[in-house]
């Protein structure tokens, strides 16, 4: 059964989702300060996005996604699609379905956007689970980044993919190690 991507999600009281294109205009303290929160100290650095989406409650930044539109190649073949990064809830928020409606939102407005697919990572065996429940699915155990002009594995890098097309398979990308290129997975190290 394809998953469906439509956003009808009911936003609690006083909760907003602000979505940002090409970085322009976009809160960097506040965004840099969630992924200290989210990432227990990891995710330090603000990387470029084509898009973004900010959860607020009231005035506080309490949510972020990032995606970039990139290219990968696997088993000498071409594939653009977008790779999601900065997935995170404030701590202080988590358990209460914020992260479920960001993320909703996140797919619906990619899967109306040209691109077959998205693809993510996650260092955590349950996010692959969480991940699941939105209809990714799991194609490789670990990770290949360049970092500092060498390549780098990185085992237990979980890669998932998600296909918005109909005609497109999301299993023409199951690889392992998955070769991502440049390191986009916040909160990795």
């Amino acid at each position: 059964m394809e998953p469906s991507f439509e956003f009808l999600e009911k936003m609690p009281s006083g909760k907003r989702i602000e979505h940002l294109s090409q970085d322009k205009n976009i809160p960097e303290a506040e965004i840099l300060d969630l992924f200290q929160a989210a990432f227990r100290g990891g995710g330090g650095s603000l990387l470029p996005v084509n898009e973004r989406w900010i959860l607020w409650s009231s005035d506080k930044l309490i949510g972020h996604a990032g995606v970039q539109r990139r290219w990968f190649v696997v088993k000498d073949k071409y594939f653009e699609g977008w790779l999601l990064g900065g997935i995170c809830i404030n701590p202080d928020f988590q358990g209460k379905g914020l992260a479920n409606i960001l993320i909703k939102k996140v797919l619906s407005d990619l899967a109306q956007k040209e691109l077959d697919f998205a693809i993510l990572c996650c260092d955590e065996e349950k996010l692959v689970s969480f991940y699941k429940r939105f209809g990714f699915i799991k194609i490789s155990d670990s990770a290949l980044y360049l970092e500092n002009g060498k390549l780098e594995k990185v085992d237990g890098d979980r890669t998932m993919v998600i296909s918005f097309a109909q005609g497109f398979d999301a299993e023409v990308l199951r690889t392992d190690p998955f070769p991502f290129g440049f390191d986009f997975c916040w909160g990795r190290g």
